[in-house]
């Protein structure tokens, strides 16, 4: 998209501040607030230019008021630096990830916005879900998220090159290995990730009453498998499906 046309849209580009702690979260908006709202977020080790085919389409910005933010440790949002793992480790859970996306909703007066998690980004919907609910919610769309069993998430991780990470017979020992293999390729404060679980019930139970349309999986997608598809339809609310 030219200057030209993100000067037509009203494109703005700024940090709010996360009441959890301080943490400054840079995020951006395009388009009429009047609008329906759609809020992008990206997976780990990226940022939120890589929404930006979505962000900038033409087509999408003249029916949404579109946001983007980058999570707190990538791209222009601030980060918790020099504190001891377990410090580290409790600055990246519910409450802090809810947190900074209510900072970005009240800063740039996204209402009831659609949220697209596009990989990680999938756990900060639950995130944002489990902490303040989903009264503040329209939809929810899912771009090959991290939802399925761990057996399926784990595939998704495991890279044939790496067949050392993937030996289920010592599984501590290949944990610990993996985690290594991580921080030797990324700042220590970002291997919290690789550590983290998630609980859905809060998502599967109460959001699915809410949220009014049901993403169904392709059966091509490698983390989503057809049982944890099966396992959706049997607690989905009916009347959505």
């Amino acid at each position: 998209m030219t200057y030209s046309k993100v000067q037509k849209f009203g494109h703005l580009g700024r940090q709010v501040t996360s009441a959890f702690d301080g943490i400054q979260i840079y995020a951006e908006a395009i388009g009429d607030p009047s609008k329906p709202a759609i809020v992008y977020i990206h997976g780990n080790s990226t940022s939120s230019v890589v929404m930006g085919l979505s962000f900038f389409d033409e087509t999408l910005l003249k029916h949404f008021y579109q946001g983007r933010l980058d999570l707190r440790g990538h791209g222009l949002s601030d980060t918790v630096r020099f504190l001891p793992a377990i410090i580290l480790d409790a600055r990246f859970n519910d409450e802090t990830q809810s947190s900074d996306v209510d900072a970005v909703f009240q800063g740039f007066s996204f209402e009831k916005p659609i949220f697209v998690g596009w990989s990680y980004g999938a756990v900060i919907l639950a995130d944002y879900i489990t902490v303040l609910g989903d009264e503040g919610v329209r939809g929810i769309v899912i771009a090959n998220g991290l939802t399925g069993e761990m057996s399926e998430i784990k595939k998704f991780f495991n890279h044939n090159l790496f067949s050392g990470h993937s030996d289920d017979v010592h599984a501590t020992q290949m944990h610990r290995a993996f985690g290594l293999f991580i921080d030797a390729l990324t700042c220590t404060y970002k291997v919290w990730i690789f550590k983290r679980k998630k609980l859905w019930d809060a998502y599967m139970n109460k959001a699915s009453r809410s949220i009014q349309n049901l993403v169904v999986y392709r059966k091509s997608d490698k983390v989503n498998s057809p049982e944890f598809m099966d396992y959706i339809k049997e607690r989905w609310e009916p009347s959505l499906l």
